[in-house]
């Protein structure tokens, strides 16, 4: 799937889809609000659960609806912080419009452009699913090399 015209949010799951760790995925009816607000949103799993769940495993995590809107994991870039790994992501897929939606400022940079922070114990909620329609609509920059 060609993504270069496409909205890609990168999804981190503890403190986003549901408190903490509570693996609860509580969050799921905020998600599938999001994506049907946004028809052209798609889905890439940025969470270190990519990196102990095989793809199949993740997605069954995931309803149908939403499942089919996740196009693929960030890579894992030993010693790099989740930042550069979505990065990677959006430059090997040509992806110019996206945003990480996650409750760990210590895997983005300070004032990192692209980062939605959720509080830990709440998660994705109704008020951050609206700051994320909100940061695409009125967002202004798009993606820039990175060489680093």
């Amino acid at each position: 799937m060609k993504l270069s015209s496409r909205l890609v949010l990168f999804l981190d799951i503890d403190g986003v889809m549901h408190r903490a760790e509570n693996g609860s995925f509580e969050n799921m009816p905020h998600l599938k609000w999001l994506l049907d607000y946004l028809p052209d949103l798609h889905l890439v799993i940025s969470s270190d659960w990519r990196l102990t769940m095989d793809e199949a495993a993740l997605l069954a995590l995931f309803p149908m609806g939403i499942r089919s809107r996740i196009v693929g994991t960030t890579p894992y870039l030993r010693g790099q912080p989740r930042e550069q790994e979505c990065r990677q992501f959006a430059l090997e897929h040509g992806v110019a419009r996206y945003l990480a939606v996650d409750d760990d400022t210590t895997v983005f940079s300070s004032g990192c452009p692209f980062l939605v922070q959720t509080n830990r114990y709440i998660g994705l909620d109704r008020a951050v699913a609206e700051r994320i329609v909100e940061q695409f609509a009125t967002s202004s920059w798009t993606r820039k090399p990175y060489y680093g």
